[in-house]
């Protein structure tokens, strides 16, 4: 009896054991899932503040003129809308094409150009200028 009262409390012994290093693991188990939750969330928190953009835009058809010692590109955002930009001042101006004119004709009342194949005719506040393309050699 007494042998078999031994073994009991011996078993209830180990069992008590492993089950508190069992606990003991799932504790630190839990620790390290919550840490990776944490980061996970941190790291999808970046991500929705900044997100990748995927798009595919469209290559802008650009030219290059010089004017009397000033320089204008001349990008051709559609093909009914262009813009023009003093390049030293930083300045651009959104032209929109009219057909009134032969060849290509952009306005916005301020400013006007007439393209002639290798060169331009600005208009702008009254004064006409005729500007030369400038070839970019890459």
């Amino acid at each position: 009896m007494k042998v078999q009262k031994r073994n009991i409390i011996l078993l209830l012994g180990l069992v008590i054991l492993m089950e508190r290093s069992l606990d003991s693991k799932n504790i630190a188990s839990n620790k390290k899932i919550d840490e990776i939750k944490k980061s996970t969330r941190i790291e999808k928190k970046y991500f929705r503040e900044n997100p990748v953009i995927n798009e595919k835009r469209k290559l802008i058809y650009t030219r290059v003129f010089k004017c009397a010692g000033k320089i204008y590109e001349l990008d051709y955002l559609t093909p009914r809308v262009a813009r023009i930009t003093n390049v030293l001042k930083n300045q651009s101006h959104q032209l929109d094409k009219n057909d009134d004119m032969a060849g290509e004709y952009f306005s916005n009342g301020i400013i006007s150009i007439q393209i002639l194949k290798r060169k331009i005719v600005l208009t702008q506040n009254g004064n006409r200028v005729t500007c030369h393309e400038i070839f970019n050699k890459k």
